[in-house]
């Protein structure tokens, strides 16, 4: 073959390689996807976690959703107020207020308390337990006890006893609610963290007769009415047989866990700016 041929080929093929990867680099600058500088910062408070409490499938798409415009900006219950201070001040917006919510137990029954129906050894998930006879537990009502929540939790805030009750570790505990959203009992409820001494609770869920919540469950709330009566404030009533506590009007004085006889009602204490719950 004549070498010029070869010669004059090689070239061409080096000319046309230039100009395509020219090509290239004309289209990446020109078409490429400038990210929103906006959304980056918003991006770089959030906590990464990706736990969904804000309703978006991650923290980038709420950065997204929050740099349109279209969305709260106090929906990121992990991050707590610093992290909203933060973005309201990345889109120049006042701050809005966040009411620091903590996850509660509303229910105190183990298996050494709670009357049991048969011991139950399957897939150890609440809502598997649920469709076998309503759960082990007499009580339909009570915490089923087999960590669904705990497993939910990002946060290591909630731990399982070896009697088959679940914790919350309030120190941990972000507010999230992704614990609430599994529950299939809606055991578990957030209560507010307001500035009082305690946040008192009824820890149980059980709207049976007094004669039945006490054959199932030697702490539940048996709607006796001793925590009405006892409450200066009318911040306790009983609906359904059941203890309910108004937190827009309970100061914390702690008189309706003083003469709860089954002390189905306990407190969280809030101490050093943690709370720990009693």
């Amino acid at each position: 073959m004549d070498p010029n041929t070869i010669l004059y080929s090689a070239l061409s093929l080096g000319l046309l390689g230039a100009l395509m990867a020219g090509l290239l680099v004309f289209a990446h600058n020109k078409l490429a996807v400038t990210p929103n500088q906006t959304v980056k910062k918003l991006e770089s408070v959030l906590p990464s976690i990706n736990c969904g409490a804000c309703g978006f499938p991650g923290c980038a798409a709420y950065a997204e959703a929050i740099s349109q415009g279209n969305v709260a900006l106090n929906l990121c219950a992990p991050g707590g107020e610093d992290v909203i201070k933060q973005i309201a001040f990345i889109v120049g917006a006042e701050v809005p207020d966040l009411e620091k919510m903590i996850a509660y137990v509303r229910c105190q029954g183990d298996n050494s308390l709670a009357t049991l129906k048969y011991k139950y050894h399957g897939i150890m998930e609440c809502s598997q337990a649920e469709g076998m006879f309503d759960g082990p537990k007499v009580c339909m009502h009570g915490c089923l006890g087999l960590g669904s929540c705990y497993r939910a939790c990002p946060f290591d805030a909630i731990r399982m006893t070896a009697k088959m009750l679940i914790k919350i570790d309030t120190v941990k505990c972000t507010g999230c609610g992704l614990c609430v959203n599994v529950c299939p009992r809606n055991i578990l409820q957030l209560v507010p963290h307001r500035e009082i001494p305690v946040v008192y609770q009824v820890g149980c869920m059980a709207t049976e007769s007094a004669l039945n919540t006490r054959n199932q469950c030697q702490v539940g709330c048996i709607a006796c009415g001793l925590c009405v009566k006892k409450c200066a404030y009318g911040a306790i009533i009983i609906k359904d047989n059941l203890a309910v506590i108004d937190y827009n009007k309970c100061v914390g004085c702690g008189d309706c866990e003083k003469v709860c006889p089954t002390k189905a009602i306990n407190h969280v204490k809030k101490e050093k700016h943690h709370i720990h719950l009693i």
